[in-house]
């Protein structure tokens, strides 16, 4: 089973990913007002699912804060449909946390 545990900082908040006792990734955000910011995200090329879990779990947790916007200058959330505007991908964190049913 894998779990994601949150590490709040002193301006932001690292959620790390576990399996079975190894690492399995983490991820890094910024909180600002009604937006937040992925800084940084790292995964086990192995267990990819655990990029898209790592990226939900941060999203709520910004959302639990009155975030709206989620941005990012990381490329390697394709699953999630962010939009390219300048140096961001930005969306909307409903939007993004939406998920598809595929029949």
């Amino acid at each position: 089973m894998i779990t994601v545990k949150p590490v709040e900082k002193e301006n932001t908040v690292a959620f790390i990913a576990e399996e079975e006792g190894s690492d399995a990734g983490f991820c890094e955000i910024a909180l600002d007002n009604y937006e937040v910011e992925v800084l940084s995200a790292e995964y086990d090329k192995d267990k990819p699912y655990a990029l898209e879990l790592l990226l939900r779990a941060a999203l709520n947790f910004a959302a639990n804060r009155n975030a709206y916007i989620a941005k990012t200058k990381l490329d390697i959330f394709t699953d999630f449909p962010f939009e390219k505007k300048g140096d961001f991908y930005e969306g909307t964190i409903p939007e993004l946390l939406k998920g598809s049913c595929k029949s």
